[in-house]
Order: structure tokens, then C-alpha cells, then sequence
């Protein structure tokens, strides 16, 4: 019946625990910013950084969001 088929919450820190702890974000930032170091462009800096983790089979479910936004 609808009510024992209903999943309790056992709390905010439930949702917390349940968050994936991805490092491809940190790895993507940290290969965007190298480059954008030593470039100044940021175009090229994301494009490099998107093909150097997609080389080394980095899954892009933390880095695959990042917009590049330019001020015109």
C-alpha cells in the first residue's frame, strides 16, 4: 500500500551525503586557469582545458556546465 511504499527523509545531512563528490570540477578549473595564465585567452583556455580532460577520459558531469561568458 501507498503509505509503506513511502521513503522517509532522515534529514538535511541525508542530502548532503547523496551529493557526488567529483573532482573533474576542480580538475577542469585547475586546466582552465593554467592556461589562461600563461595565455590571457579565455576562448583557448577553455577549449584546451575541455580537450586535455576528454584525453584523459575525465567524466564531464562537473565540468560539462561551464559557460563562458565575455564582456562585449
Amino acid at each position: 500500500d501507498g503509505i509503506r511504499d513511502l521513503v522517509r527523509s532522515r534529514g538535511l545531512g541525508d542530502v548532503y551525503k547523496r551529493q557526488v563528490d567529483d573532482a573533474s570540477a576542480l580538475e577542469f578549473s585547475r586546466a582552465f586557469q593554467g592556461r589562461w595564465a600563461r595565455t590571457r585567452n579565455a576562448p583557448a583556455s577553455l577549449a584546451g582545458a575541455v580537450r586535455e580532460l576528454r584525453q584523459r577520459g575525465v567524466h564531464p558531469y562537473g565540468w560539462a556546465p561551464w559557460v563562458l561568458v565575455s564582456r562585449s
